[in-house]
């Protein structure tokens, strides 16, 4: 599962890497900028989730014990998958916005 949770981390970095390349490119408000970082998000969520499932189920599996405590590293992952979801929203109504302003002009 740690394997799995690498890859997971891996698929976010390569995500990561075809959005600022994008950037680099002057092509800000585009649509693969926006879903990239909506991937980024959803592949922190679930990296994120699948590491408290696993550190539970190894609790739980090893010592007898059925506590969940919550990290602070865990929230730092939640604020940042958010981040991420609030740049895609953001690059979507810029892009929005820069139509419409080249309809005007």
């Amino acid at each position: 599962i740690r394997i799995l949770i690498l890859i997971i981390i891996i698929l976010g970095l390569h995500t990561l890497r075809t959005a600022t390349e994008n950037f680099y490119e002057r092509q800000l408000f585009n649509d693969v900028v926006s879903k990239s970082f909506k991937r980024i998000a959803y592949l922190i969520i679930i990296g994120t989730s699948s590491y408290i499932a696993l550190n539970y189920i190894a609790q739980v599996f090893f010592t007898s014990l059925f506590y969940f405590e919550i990290n602070l590293l865990y929230l730092i992952h939640a604020s940042t998958a958010l981040f991420f979801f609030t740049l895609s929203t953001m690059i979507d109504k810029a892009k929005g916005l820069q139509n419409e302003n080249d309809l005007t002009i």
